[in-house]
């Protein structure tokens, strides 16, 4: 074989090398678009290509701090809790009995308490059975009682007369850390 006809040969392995040295030198960076594209994906944006298109399907409703600016006024309402000593029910499982509830100052919005009309909250995916509650209650600030075997993040949206669109709030319900045994 002489050295002309080794030139492509030689060639194509030039470029194999250079695509793979490249690629080396650029990993960490292609790393990241894909994982930025993923998540993007996953959070329910539409990819159209050439070659591939993926359209999202649609969700359980979740509601995440995210979800709308948080404006001064928003701050004027918001999630609070108490948590129970640990009980076993029925079934054998352990829980704390949890009291959630809307509260309200009035610096931002005077007479906000009058304009509540309605609190629905949203408890995570993993309540199988009445995930989404609905307290209309003023005289317990929307009470919500339930209880629970682990913290959990509740969202809620609160309706208020003359709003074309709820405010949205969400709250970490927490255990305390020493009451774990």
């Amino acid at each position: 074989m002489t050295l002309a006809e080794l030139a492509p040969l030689f060639q194509t392995l030039a470029w194999i090398i250079f695509i793979a040295v490249i690629l080396v030198i650029v990993r960490k960076h292609l790393s990241a678009v894909l994982r930025a594209l993923v998540k993007s994906i996953e959070g329910g944006a539409s990819l159209k290509t050439p070659w591939i298109e993926v359209i999202p399907t649609p969700r359980e409703k979740e509601l995440s701090a995210g979800d709308l600016p948080l404006t001064d006024k928003m701050r004027s309402v918001y999630l609070r809790h108490t948590v129970g000593h640990w009980r076993t029910d029925r079934g054998g499982i352990r829980r704390r009995p949890i009291q959630i509830w809307l509260d309200w100052f009035d610096e931002f919005i005077p007479d906000i308490e009058h304009r509540i009309e309605k609190v629905v909250y949203y408890l995570p995916t993993s309540w199988e059975v009445n995930r989404v509650r609905i307290n209309t209650d003023k005289d317990s600030k929307f009470l919500l009682q339930t209880s629970a075997y682990g913290e959990f993040i509740v969202g809620a949206e609160v309706y208020l007369k003359g709003e074309k669109e709820p405010w949205r709030t969400n709250r970490y319900i927490n255990f305390d850390a020493d009451e774990y045994t």
